[in-house]
């Protein structure tokens, strides 16, 4: 299998961050002596870890909440000021 047609097979399985750094940890690899699990497992740990973070930046661009507020001090803020009946 050539670079070209994994990496449309990497893309067509919405896998990005496999696309991007399979070669790269497949050097680490060789160069590290792991075994193919070993490979697998950080190509799928970089993936999630990559997920994740698209994610949260989704959701953060989705609550139109500042740039600078955390959860925290949101709820709190938000808490402090509401009415005491």
């Amino acid at each position: 299998m050539n670079a070209p047609s994994l990496q449309l097979r990497l893309k067509a399985l919405r896998l990005p961050s496999f696309a991007v750094h399979y070669a790269t940890l497949a050097e680490q690899a060789a160069k590290g002596g792991w075994s193919h699990t070993k490979y697998l497992d950080e190509l799928a740990a970089v993936e999630a870890a990559e997920r994740i973070a698209r994610r949260i930046a989704r959701l953060m661009s989705a609550s139109k909440l500042p740039r600078d507020t955390h959860c925290l001090t949101y709820f709190v803020t938000e808490q402090c000021s509401l009415p005491h009946w």
